[in-house]
């Protein structure tokens, strides 16, 4: 029976929902940062990027499976914050397609911290979500939250990650570090014009993927834009945060701009 997962989100998991373990895969044999404040990994090597790849062939088709009707092997998808942490290697493979979505800072500053006191609470009430959580790699929020080591030089360290403003900081280092990644094979997705214009969006997505798929029936299940106040934020951190938003619409880097122009 499928019920609502614990970010309370809308979103609903059942026992043969996916779940995201190829952390354990870099954690069992890459290299992380011995840095306890902060999360980080040594830029993996290439027989540790074959290996990468040999697990993600297993994990799409298994060998103990019938291989699909049609031919055609099934592809890996990742949804990984982490990737973020090996984004040249990730984009220097010729089989990836690398998708970066981002979200206007003030929904996500706000989302992040709902959801750090949300999960504080919860792992304090329950190890299990606690010691799940850290064998995932999953330090996005909650007690057991690490920053991406690359942002932290560029934050306010008087923010704790209890101040709403700590996540508009954290934010805006993450997005500085993806903008000057430019040179890096990698597409934006803006979350904020996927609610926008759903349709639009996903044929593009299905375009660059070779995805044959009804853009305008999955469309229907997108909930629409965020409304947002910008109460509660530092005017100076919240300026800073704009120019780096401004900065990735503008990126010749975006699959697809509301008005409907394409990227290839």
């Amino acid at each position: 029976l499928a019920t609502e997962r614990a970010h309370g989100d809308g979103i609903f998991v059942d026992v043969d929902s996916p779940e995201g373990l190829e952390d354990i895969f870099w954690n069992t044999f890459g290299t992380q940062t011995s840095d306890i404040n902060c999360l980080g990994f040594d830029e993996p090597s290439s027989e540790l990027l074959n290996s990468f790849a040999d697990y993600r062939a297993l994990v799409a088709n298994p060998r103990t499976e019938p291989a699909p009707a049609n031919g055609v092997l099934r592809r890996y998808l990742s949804k990984n914050n982490n990737n973020l942490l090996r984004l040249p290697s990730l984009c220097a493979d010729p089989t990836a397609t690398v998708l970066l979505v981002y979200r206007n800072p003030v929904a996500t500053a706000r989302s992040l911290h709902r959801q750090h006191l949300r999960f504080g609470i919860s792992q304090n009430a329950d190890r299990f979500t606690r010691n799940y959580m850290g064998w995932l790699a999953h330090h996005e929020f909650g007690l057991d939250h690490r920053p991406f080591c690359f942002a932290t030089p560029e934050m306010d360290k008087s923010y704790t990650p209890d101040d709403l403003n700590y996540w508009l900081d954290y934010w805006n280092a993450v997005y500085r570090h993806v903008l000057a990644q430019s040179k890096l094979r990698f597409y934006l997705v803006n979350h904020d014009g996927l609610r926008a214009e759903p349709a639009g969006t996903l044929d593009a997505i299905f375009a660059v993927l070779g995805v044959q798929a009804d853009s305008t029936v999955l469309g229907q299940q997108i909930a629409g834009p965020d409304t947002n106040n910008n109460d509660g934020f530092c005017p100076d951190l919240l300026r800073r945060a704009e120019i780096t938003h401004r900065a990735l619409l503008g990126s010749p880097k975006n699959l697809y701009s509301p008005t409907g122009i394409f990227r290839s």
